[in-house]
């Protein structure tokens, strides 16, 4: 595992995707931050993988940021797993 969604040095998140891109691979979208470990190796980790993400940056607040804390009130947001 490589964050929590939770916790506050974690300012990204992963969407519960059940939508399905090109070549079957999920939709992943990840917000993140720019001081955040957790973020670089999750990103690390999904190029490493090749898995295509979009990126949300939420340093400077605005409308993703907000999206994001819907999500997580909402509980749906997923936390990275690498297998």
């Amino acid at each position: 595992m490589l964050g929590e969604s939770g916790s506050s040095g974690a300012a990204y998140a992963l969407k519960q995707a059940p939508v399905l891109k090109e070549g079957g691979l999920p939709k992943v979208e990840i917000y993140t931050k720019l001081t955040c470990g957790f973020c670089y190796r999750a990103k690390k980790l999904l190029d490493m993988k090749k898995v295509p993400y979009e990126e949300y940056s939420v340093d400077f607040g605005g409308a993703k940021k907000a999206e994001m804390i819907e999500l997580e009130y909402q509980g749906r947001l997923d936390e990275l797993l690498a297998a």
